[in-house]
């Protein structure tokens, strides 16, 4: 996915995906006259867009997973290099369906 942020001198930033964020303008300093929640301080405004809470959830999601297991991966490269590894097509496409219903789910979209 591209993202292309437009606009990042002085205005909007946008996804291809979503709503713009919008940066704060012209905003008065912060100082013991014009203190936070003041009411000549404008309020401060944060837009999360959906792409970013998707991408959010795949980066925990990333982050949660385990470690690559290199004895198990040694393993399988000399299964296949003795030519004796035998895939189990029953269980590569159910592992395919849980893998299109898991995308689906962190993206909100019914799979096809």
């Amino acid at each position: 996915m591209a993202i292309n942020i437009k606009g990042t001198e002085a205005g909007a930033l946008s996804l291809d995906a979503g709503p713009a964020v919008e940066r704060v303008r012209n905003t008065a300093p912060v100082s013991a006259s014009n203190p936070p929640g003041s009411p000549t301080s404008p309020p401060d405004r944060v837009n999360i867009t959906g792409a970013a809470r998707t991408l959010a959830a795949l980066q925990d999601a990333i982050a949660a997973s385990p470690e690559i297991d290199m004895k198990r991966v040694d393993q399988l490269r000399q299964s296949v290099d003795r030519g004796t590894y035998v895939p189990n097509p029953a269980k590569i496409a159910d592992r395919l369906l849980q893998l299109e219903a898991d995308i689906a789910a962190a993206t909100g979209r019914n799979p096809a």
